[in-house]
């Protein structure tokens, strides 16, 4: 097994434990929170589920900025740059911030596309116990 496989594995494992606390109504650490959110943000990027970020973006920002990714978080900022309220009921503005995140789910799958994992592993390796 590669690292990238392992490491994918483990995000992928991390990120199953941390859907079911969030499930189960479970307090998520600081931690966790920021390992939910960053793999969360890969994972609604790939789905297209551009709603579930502009809605609440601040937590996924801060998960991004823990992460040490920088560029994500200044792009993902600029994109919801008009705040949740108005992106609720302006249609034109959604677009647009859906078009922005659209760009980044691209960049994201026709680059690299491991960025978010290694990131997390990194992250949770660094900051153990």
């Amino acid at each position: 097994m590669d690292e990238i496989e392992t490491i994918r594995g483990m995000t992928y494992r991390l990120y199953d434990e941390l859907i079911g606390k969030v499930i189960a109504k479970t307090s998520l650490t600081d931690r966790e929170q920021t390992a939910y959110f960053g793999l969360g943000f890969r994972v609604r990027l790939e789905m297209g589920a551009y709603d579930g970020i502009w809605q609440t973006p601040q937590s996924f920002l801060d998960a991004l900025v823990r992460l040490g990714l920088m560029d994500h978080a200044r792009k993902l900022k600029h994109a919801v740059r008009l705040g949740a309220d108005r992106l609720d009921w302006d249609d034109n503005a959604r677009e647009v911030c859906e078009d922005e995140l659209s760009e980044m789910a691209k960049a994201h799958l026709d680059g690299d596309d491991t960025i978010f994992d290694r990131a997390v592993f990194d992250f949770w390796k660094r900051s153990e116990g």
